[in-house]
């Protein structure tokens, strides 16, 4: 049986080599996109598909230049560059984190594209090392950001408007947190529950702690009791009391609204009337 001769155990030696960076590579990628895509192990995967990938390719060309263009030596410099190619779309390729990123900074562009993909448009945002909190939805996300034209994309694609996120927390209310009218008039029109409680207190008592007049407005106009007490009993005026909210408590007198908030203690009820706030 003829050996090989020095060459031709150099390009073989340099094929394996390379067919192995090539193998470690593809089960790094299929590792982490089973385990969850995060910040570091995308960036691991990078790390060391960029070492190994050059690397492969490199001792593919050797071996071709070494073995004269043997079939082994062929196949392992286009298995990596396929290798290559796979990883430029696996790291494009949308995953929940990018989807969420792209909705927190307002790229349309990109979230149109992860929802074309079949990203849920539903997708919460988690947190915590291990065990994941759910936070943010992408629809409550875009709502506090006040971003009226990333809402109207997150509604044609079928978010709920009435959806709340991990925290109990509701679009509605986000929107009058940011006090951006445009998207709370938006999520009205879809539908939004105007009376609906985010934990404890609703979308007119957040507008009135943070002192937005016109969304004060527009939740009125939308028949929200200008008396709504959340689960304490707090009214919207109480809240704007205990924000110090100024601008907001001398519209909501100017609206009517009486009672600063309303106590139950033993089924008796407890009234405190706005001239209160005079001491």
């Amino acid at each position: 049986m003829k050996s090989e001769s020095r060459p031709e155990r150099i390009a073989t030696a340099c094929c394996i080599i390379s067919f192995f960076a090539t193998g470690i590579t593809v089960i790094t990628m299929s590792v982490h996109t089973v385990v969850g895509r995060t910040w570091f192990n995308e960036w691991l995967t990078i790390a060391i598909s960029g070492l190994l990938i050059p690397i492969g390719l490199f001792l593919g060309l050797i071996a071709m230049w070494r073995s004269q263009c043997s079939r082994l030596s062929v196949k392992a410099v286009i298995t990596n560059i396929l290798t290559l190619l796979i990883l430029c779309l696996w790291y494009v390729w949308p995953t929940e984190r990018s989807f969420l990123l792209a909705v927190r900074k307002g790229d349309i562009a990109s979230a149109r594209f992860a929802l074309q993909t079949g990203m849920d448009v539903e997708t919460l945002q988690l947190w915590g090392m291990g065990v994941k909190i759910p936070g943010h939805s992408s629809l409550t996300m875009a709502a506090e950001n006040g971003d009226e034209e990333m809402v109207r994309l997150l509604l044609e694609w079928g978010a709920d408007v009435n959806r709340a996120n991990g925290h109990g927390d509701y679009p509605l209310y986000y929107a009058a947190w940011s006090g951006d009218l445009p998207t709370a008039q938006l999520l009205l029109q879809e539908g939004a529950d105007p009376v609906a409680l985010s934990g404890e207190r609703s979308a007119l008592h957040i507008a009135a702690m943070m002192g937005q007049l016109e969304v004060i407005d527009l939740l009125l106009d939308a028949g929200v009791p200008i008396d709504l007490a959340d689960k304490q009993g707090i009214t919207p005026l109480a809240a704007a009391r205990i924000s110090k909210n100024r601008a907001a408590i001398g519209y909501l007198l100017q609206k009517g609204h009486k009672t600063i908030f309303l106590l139950t203690h033993n089924d008796s009820f407890i009234y405190y009337r706005f001239y209160d706030l005079q001491n």
